[in-house]
Formats: structure tokens, C-alpha cells, sequence
């Protein structure tokens, strides 16, 4: 991710550029729309991820969709949208970083001890 197209006084610069490493792996389309793609080692951790990642953005109130059709291999694909604004905001942002850390949480739980 190259640039954040979020209106500046919506985040301040510290956090913007939090925002920016935090989110490097994700694609943007336009200024209203972030991607991407997930991979698990099993569907059973993907499924998991997916149920956790659902609650987060419902609770958030977020535009998030969930794209399931590889699920058996473990992918899942992820857009953020926000249709409302026309741009995203600090909180589609803030959702996009839990669902990075539901990631981490879930491959870390995979990992023998």
C-alpha cells in the first residue's frame, strides 16, 4: 500500500503513519475501497478468522465483506468499502488493523509451543 487516500485531519500524523505500516498488505481501488487476501493453513483456521473478523466489523458498524469461495484451501478474501463517505475514514482503517491482528492471533494459536 503506497498511500492511504484518507482525509489528513481525520487521523493525526503519528497515526498515519502507524496506519501505514500496519497496512502495507493491503490493496486500494480508489479512495473508498480496500483488499486483501488471507491465507490459513487449514479451513478450520479460516473459518475461525472469518467468524471472529464478521463480529469485529458488525460491532464496528463497517462495510466488510467476506468472500468465501476458496475457503477449503484456506484463503479468504476481504474488501472494506465505504460507500457512505466516498473515502475512507479512520475507522475503516482501525477495522482493517484488528482484522490484521485477529490474523496474527489465530496463526500464533496454529503454532506448536
Amino acid at each position: 500500500m503506497n498511500s492511504i487516500p484518507i482525509h489528513h485531519s481525520d487521523v493525526d500524523p503519528w497515526e498515519l503513519q502507524l496506519f501505514l505500516v500496519e497496512l502495507r498488505e493491503w490493496d486500494l481501488t480508489g479512495e473508498h475501497h480496500m483488499h486483501k487476501s488471507w491465507q490459513f493453513q487449514t479451513c478450520q483456521q479460516a473459518l475461525q478468522w472469518h467468524a471472529l473478523a464478521q463480529a469485529v466489523s458488525d460491532r464496528h458498524g463497517r462495510d466488510c465483506l467476506f468472500y468465501l469461495g476458496h475457503v477449503g484451501s484456506g484463503r479468504i478474501e476481504t474488501d472494506i468499502l465505504n460507500r457512505v463517505n466516498g473515502h475512507l475514514t479512520r475507522e475503516d482503517l482501525a477495522v482493517a488493523m484488528m482484522l490484521n491482528t485477529l490474523e496474527r492471533e489465530i496463526k500464533s494459536q496454529a503454532r506448536p509451543a
